[in-house]
């Protein structure tokens, strides 16, 4: 029950409990995110109420209010003409493209600021915050995610600003910024492409979706989306700039009220802890319904010397590819100029980010998804001819042979491995080929969702980049009779785990060497692709 500084009873009412929605969590936690569907997931709860002979000059009343908020990348007000209200005051961009230049800015983790505490103590948490693995992970699977988009939009990839801090009135959020420049695509193209944010859905963001759909019991209504406006410069380019409908008020023309908030489900996630932070999202929204009192003064925590000595730590364990950025005539190399690969994606948009660093390292790459493939098809002409294929990530269970998609890959598999053609296996691939060699592929115990570990790879230490929920068991003595030149194994909780593989005919990796968090994942591409020594292929 809250009331508005005019003394008005406004009842509000969430569509879940406290209880129910830590429930959904541990269905997503372990249903989903431990059965390989993906590595995170937002569902939304939603608060309800009206407001009182609602009228236009009510809906202004919020917006005035939403102004003295700090923060915000959007504070809007939208009426569709019929009485409906869109009252806003979102942290997140979700697409920006002006000049030929595309800008996208992934916002993950949440500190909530407790307002007893001095700006000493309130500084201690801060920091805490930062140094919090799993806020860390989270922030990094959304740049990874949005990273995807990038790759498939721009020429130029995506450079990577950041981390840095986002200060609201109630809470701390951490965010980085990518930019890069697309080749004359329509802008409307461009935002097509980019839906939806994994923000507000998860990832990998198609099966995502997919899930949600299955788990939630009512709309989302327009929670997810974006709200954009579009013009022309004084050049004549068209320009578009766009906000997600987060911390967004849906107000009807009776003055019946919803508001959606979520919060990012991880491996690690705490249900309370995700429970309070809805609530405090959604009470910073419902302050702008119901009162004047604006929020403390910043503590501007951004210009804090140890705040900003803490945030550049985080990229020293990053991609180097990503956070210093190559251009194609510095990384383009000799010896792969020219070849061609096709690129199988799975359901999971990791394989644009391969797809970009193939090609800046001159290779010549078409892409496909994979119920593409089927005979006589184009997908599996090129593949045919393709002087490597590359089997991708995507979500599942790689020992289900009654999935439509693990039939298909093994199919596309047995075929290019009869003609003797050099393949590059990654995740999903590398868990479905171990299964075909007779290795056994099991079920972690605690999935390594969006996880960087210290590994030695091909007898080099490397820091790798997981997603994965299965894992192939080492076996030597299988490895021998499979001719395995190196094979590469961690401890698991049930033997070892594979983690890679180098044989004549093909390199199979457990780790994304595309994602951001594999620190030299374009030189351990390179390298497996000379190894293949695509020279001696025979057809």
């Amino acid at each position: 029950q809250a009331r508005t500084s005019e003394g008005e009873e406004l009842p509000l009412a969430y569509d879940t409990t406290r209880e129910e929605y830590a429930e959904v969590i541990e269905v997503v936690k372990h249903k989903m995110i431990g059965c390989g569907e993906g590595s995170s997931f937002v569902t939304p709860r939603t608060c309800s109420g009206k407001i009182k002979d609602f009228s236009r000059a009510k809906a202004l009343t919020i917006f005035r209010r939403l102004v003295e908020h700090y923060g915000c990348y959007w504070k809007f007000l939208f009426c569709d003409g019929a009485g409906k209200y869109f009252v806003g005051a979102s942290p997140e961009r979700h697409l920006t493209v002006r000049h030929g230049k595309v800008e996208m800015n992934p916002i993950s983790g949440t500190y909530r600021k407790n307002p007893q505490h001095t700006p000493a103590e309130a500084k201690a948490a801060l920091l805490a915050f930062l140094r919090d693995e799993k806020e860390i992970d989270e922030l990094w699977m959304v740049a990874d995610e949005e990273l995807k988009m990038m790759a498939a939009m721009c020429s130029t990839g995506g450079d990577v600003l950041g981390p840095l801090v986002k200060e609201m009135g109630a809470l701390v959020h951490t965010e980085y910024l990518l930019s890069g420049f697309h080749d004359g695509a329509d802008v409307i193209d461009l935002f097509r492409n980019s839906m939806f944010a994994p923000t507000v859905t998860g990832s990998p963001m198609g099966n995502a979706c997919a899930c949600m759909f299955g788990l939630e019991k009512h709309t989302r209504s327009y929670y997810s989306s974006a709200i954009m406006v579009m013009g022309r410069e004084a050049s004549g380019q068209t320009f578009l700039d766009s906000s997600i409908t987060i911390r967004t008020v849906e107000i009807q023309a009776d003055g019946s009220l919803d508001i959606r908030v979520g919060a990012t489900l991880v491996k690690d996630s705490v249900p309370m802890e995700e429970v309070l932070e809805t609530e405090g999202k959604i009470r910073g929204v419902v302050r702008s319904l119901t009162t004047d009192v604006a929020f403390p003064p910043p503590s501007k925590f951004a210009e804090d010397p140890e705040v900003r000595a803490e945030l550049p730590l985080r990229n020293q364990r990053l991609s180097r590819f990503w956070i210093e950025r190559q251009d194609k005539a510095a990384t383009s190399s000799p010896a792969l100029r020219g070849r061609r690969v096709v690129v199988m994606n799975n359901e999971d948009d990791f394989a644009m980010m391969l797809t970009y660093m193939l090609r800046c390292l001159g290779l010549v790459v078409s892409i496909y998804d994979f119920d593409r493939f089927q005979p006589n098809s184009q997908a599996q002409a090129e593949a045919d001819q393709a002087d490597v294929v590359l089997i991708g990530p995507g979500p599942g269970d790689p020992t289900n042979l009654q999935c439509p998609k693990m039939r298909i890959v093994r199919e596309v598999i047995g075929r290019a491995r009869g003609r003797k053609q050099k393949l590059l296996y990654v995740c999903l691939g590398h868990q479905i080929l171990c299964h075909m060699l007779g290795f056994e592929v099991c079920k972690k115990a605690m999935p390594t969702q969006g996880v960087q570990k210290e590994c030695v790879l091909f007898e080099t230490q490397q820091r790798l980049g997981f997603y994965n929920a299965f894992y192939a068991k080492h076996d030597e003595a299988r490895e021998r009779e499979c001719g395995f030149l190196k094979c590469s194994h961690i401890p698991a909780s049930n033997g070892e785990e594979i983690i890679g593989i180098q044989h004549p005919e093909f390199v199979s990796f457990q780790f994304h060497p595309e994602s951001i968090l594999t620190t030299n994942g374009f030189a351990i591409v390179q390298e497996a692709l000379v190894a293949l020594q695509l020279d001696a292929r025979t057809s």
